[in-house]
C-alpha cells in the first residue's frame, strides 16, 4: 500500500518556502559576487599604485646596500589608524630587501596597540615613545618617529583642497633613522649669517633654507647659525656661506681664511664675480668665478640642468642619475692658487664636480661646482686637511626650489656636506615621492588574490547557477 501523498496546500506551502529560500540565497550570493568583484578590483588597482609608490626608492636600496648589522623595527599603531597598514607593508619591503644583503639583518614587528596589549606594554617599557610610532633599534641605540614625522606635505601640483593635507612618507623617515643609527655623525653645520644669507630657520620660499636644514638634520647633522661679528673664530664643523647679499667685512674674511688654513671645511654658494668679498679667498685656494653666458634677449636667471657629473670624486659618485637644476650659474673653475695656499709645497687639488652646457652655439661644457682639497700638518704636527666646495649658484637650495620637487639639488648639497664632514657616507632618500597607496600584501597578497579569482569567484557563480537551475529542472 503506497504512502499517502501530502495534501496539496501543504505541498504548495513547502514549495513556496523552498523557492523563497533559494531566491534569498541566490540574492545573497549575487550580492556577494558583486561585492567581491568590486573589492578585488579595488585591491588590484591599489596594488598597481602601491608597487610604484610603496616600493623602496633606489636611494633607500643604495643606503641598505652600504649598511651592515642587525636592526629591529617595531611599529606601534592603533587598529584603526590610517598609517597602520601602510607602515606594516612598508616594513615588509625593508625586511625582504635586507634578505638580499648578506651583511644586513632587519627584523620587523607590527603591534596593534588595541589588541596586542602584552607587546604594547613591553615596547613602551623599553622605549618611552608615543602611540602611533615606529621605533628603529640598533646597537643599543634607538630612533623613534611619531605619525607626524612619518608624514610630509602634499606633493607639488596638488589641488587647492589637498594643498594643506599631509601624505605618508615613511620610506624616507625610516631610511633616515637607519642611516643615523648605522652611520652616526657627530658634526655641526653652521650657516653664516649677518650678511643676508639664507636662513636655515626660515620657511620663506625665496630666502629661506628650512627645507635643506631639515634634510641635514634627517641625515644626522646638527644645524646652527654663526655670526662672525660675535665671535673671533670659526668653530669645528662645516661652515655654509649661502648667498651673502652684502659684502662680508675684511675681519670676517680673515677669520674664514684662518679657519681654512687650519684645516677648516667650508661650502660656499655665490653668484657674484667677487663673491661678496669671498673672491680673493677663493682665488687663494685655486677657485675662479666667471659670469654665466647670457643669450641675447634671454632672462639673466635662465635655469640650466646639470648634464654631467665628474666621476671619481666622493661628492659626485653617489649622484648617478640625479637631476640638479641651476639658475644661470656662474662658472667655477680651477685657477692658479695665490698665497697663502700657493706657498705650500703641496698645492690645493681643485676638481670640477658638475658640468653644464656652455654659451649658445658652444658645444663645450663649463664647470659650475668644484671641490678643493689640501692636506698637511700644522705646527704641532697634527694632521690637517682643508676641504672647500664652491657652487656658482646661490639659489639652488632655496625653499622654493626644493619644495617644488628638485630633490637632486638637495642630494648634491648633502653629498658635498658629507664629503666636507669626513665622508664617504650614504645619503638618506630625498625628494617628493607619490603618496603611499597600501594595497595587496607583497608577500602573500598575490596568492590570496589568485585563489579568490580562480577558485572562490567561480565556485560562487557555480552555486548561484545551480540554485537557479534546480527549480527549472524539476518542471521539465
Amino acid at each position: 500500500m503506497s504512502a499517502a501523498r501530502p495534501s496539496a496546500p501543504r505541498e504548495i506551502r513547502f514549495r513556496r518556502l523552498g523557492a523563497g529560500a533559494r531566491a534569498g540565497i541566490a540574492a545573497l550570493l549575487a550580492a556577494g559576487v558583486l561585492l567581491a568583484a568590486n573589492a578585488l578590483s579595488a585591491r588590484l588597482y591599489a596594488h598597481w599604485t602601491y608597487r610604484g609608490a610603496a616600493a623602496l626608492s633606489p636611494e633607500t636600496l643604495r643606503l641598505l646596500q652600504g649598511t651592515t648589522g642587525t636592526f629591529e623595527i617595531d611599529a606601534l599603531f592603533e587598529h584603526d589608524h590610517p598609517y597602520r597598514t601602510a607602515v606594516r607593508d612598508l616594513l615588509r619591503e625593508y625586511e625582504e630587501a635586507a634578505r638580499t644583503i648578506p651583511s644586513l639583518d632587519i627584523r620587523v614587528r607590527s603591534i596593534d596597540s588595541n589588541r596586542d596589549l602584552p607587546e604594547t606594554v613591553e615596547l613602551l617599557r623599553r622605549y618611552p615613545v608615543p602611540e602611533n610610532s615606529v621605533v628603529v633599534v640598533h646597537g643599543g641605540s634607538y630612533r623613534a618617529m611619531d605619525e607626524f614625522e612619518l608624514a610630509a606635505p602634499a606633493a607639488p601640483g596638488a589641488s587647492a583642497e589637498d594643498a594643506g593635507a599631509r601624505r605618508f612618507d615613511g620610506d624616507r623617515a625610516i631610511a633616515s633613522a637607519l642611516l643615523q643609527l648605522a652611520h652616526p655623525v657627530r658634526s655641526t653645520v653652521y650657516f653664516l649669517s649677518g650678511h643676508g644669507e639664507y636662513d636655515p630657520d626660515s620657511v620663506h620660499p625665496v630666502n629661506g633654507a628650512s627645507t635643506i636644514a631639515h634634510a641635514l638634520r634627517r641625515n644626522g647633522y646638527e644645524v646652527r647659525t654663526l655670526r662672525l661679528s660675535e665671535t673671533r673664530d670659526v668653530p669645528p664643523g662645516v661652515l655654509v656661506v649661502a648667498d651673502p647679499r652684502t659684502v662680508i667685512p675684511p675681519r670676517e674674511i680673515e677669520a674664514l681664511a684662518s679657519s681654512l688654513s687650519r684645516g677648516g671645511r667650508m661650502l660656499a654658494m655665490v653668484d657674484d664675480a667677487n663673491g661678496r668679498g669671498l673672491g680673493p679667498l677663493l682665488e687663494a685656494w685655486g677657485v675662479r668665478l666667471s659670469p654665466p653666458p647670457v643669450p641675447a634677449g634671454a632672462s639673466s636667471r635662465e635655469k640650466v640642468a646639470a648634464s654631467e657629473y665628474v666621476s671619481g670624486h666622493p661628492v659626485t659618485d653617489p649622484l648617478e642619475g640625479t637631476l640638479a637644476v641651476f639658475s644661470a650659474p656662474f662658472g667655477v673653475a680651477p685657477a692658479e692658487a695665490s698665497p697663502p695656499a700657493a706657498d705650500r709645497a703641496d698645492k690645493p687639488v681643485v676638481t670640477p664636480l658638475v658640468l653644464v652646457p656652455g654659451a649658445p652655439g658652444d658645444s663645450g661644457l663649463r664647470s659650475v661646482a668644484v671641490a678643493a682639497e689640501l692636506g698637511g700638518a700644522d705646527a704641532n704636527g697634527r694632521r690637517r686637511q682643508t676641504r672647500l666646495v664652491v657652487f656658482g649658484d646661490a639659489r639652488f637650495v632655496a625653499n622654493g626650489l626644493l619644495d617644488g620637487g628638485l630633490a637632486g639639488n638637495a642630494s648634491l648639497f648633502l653629498s658635498a656636506v658629507n664629503w666636507l664632514s669626513g665622508g664617504p657616507r650614504p645619503l638618506a632618500p630625498q625628494g617628493v615621492d607619490a603618496a603611499f597607496a597600501p594595497g595587496v600584501d607583497p608577500s602573500r597578497g598575490w596568492l590570496r588574490l589568485g585563489t579568490a579569482l580562480v577558485v572562490l569567484l567561480p565556485l560562487a557563480i557555480f552555486v548561484f547557477g545551480v540554485l537557479l537551475w534546480t527549480p527549472l529542472a524539476r518542471r521539465l
